[in-house]
């Protein structure tokens, strides 16, 4: 389990992903985790685009390492994070970045479906890779 406090320079009400995953980059190979899996994310629009290019960075130098990294695609659908009514879709992030999986509920058995609360790992900042 790995935790760390704080918030984003630009918007203090999300996540630290980059003290995060700075903290990551200097763990030992030995210590070093090759699967990382969160479950929450922020709406890609409260996200500084500069702020999201520099984690992105740190995704693709653990990725060198051999780490596979998963995000959650989000609980609210096409209105991004929780759940409200949207006339534009709105991506999560980090589920929207090029360098992670995005990673959706399901729900039931024989058959299993797609959660209609998962969003979908598409992103405004980026193209689909």
């Amino acid at each position: 389990f790995w935790s760390t406090a704080g918030q984003q320079p630009y918007n203090p009400g999300n996540e630290p992903f980059l003290k995060f995953l700075t903290v990551l980059s200097t763990t030992s190979d030995d210590s070093f985790p090759r699967t990382l899996s969160v479950s929450y994310g922020d709406n890609e629009p409260t996200v500084n685009f500069g702020y999201a290019e520099r984690v992105n960075t740190e995704f693709k130098k653990l990725g060198v390492r051999g780490m596979s990294i998963m995000f959650a695609s989000g609980d609210g659908g096409v209105s991004g994070g929780q759940s409200s009514p949207c006339t534009t879709f709105v991506p999560t992030y980090p589920a929207g970045s090029p360098w992670v999986t995005a990673v959706g509920g399901t729900q039931g058995s024989n058959p299993e479906t797609g959660a209609g609360l998962s969003a979908g790992g598409f992103s405004d900042y980026w193209a689909r890779p």
